[in-house]
């Protein structure tokens, strides 16, 4: 299948990685620092952050602990994300992880890289 026939698509977790981050860097806080207090290590933020896995409920009440930032805001953050990223034609999946990378692309799909999904939620958040 020719890649420009392939549909964008992203995970929430991508969605809740990025606000996350971008949260961090609002509040001053050093991605360093951020995985020393919430014990999530870098290989693993990656992995949330390339949509390979999911967040679960205990990550979110860690970072929430750690860092201050609530479920509900970061949550309420990354649904407004998702709501601009369906309107701009990418489709939220599952992680690749529940299913095969290469499955996606079977059906006409590709997982969107992250430096493209931070200059589409940085466009999204100036609006």
């Amino acid at each position: 299948m020719n890649d420009k026939n392939l549909t964008p698509v992203t995970t929430f977790s991508m969605l809740l990685a990025y606000a996350i981050g971008q949260r961090c860097k609002q509040n001053g806080i050093p991605m360093g620092d951020f995985y020393a207090k919430t014990g999530i290590s870098q290989p693993s933020w990656s992995r949330l952050s390339r949509g390979q896995t999911r967040f679960d409920i205990e990550d979110l009440k860690i970072i929430e602990q750690k860092t201050g930032f609530t479920m509900e805001s970061v949550l309420s953050s990354a649904k407004v994300l998702e709501a601009g990223v369906k309107r701009e034609g990418i489709e939220i999946v599952q992680p690749y992880t529940t299913q095969k990378k290469s499955d996606l692309a079977e059906v006409g799909k590709t997982v969107i890289a992250v430096a493209v999904l931070g200059f589409i939620a940085s466009q999204l958040l100036r609006k």
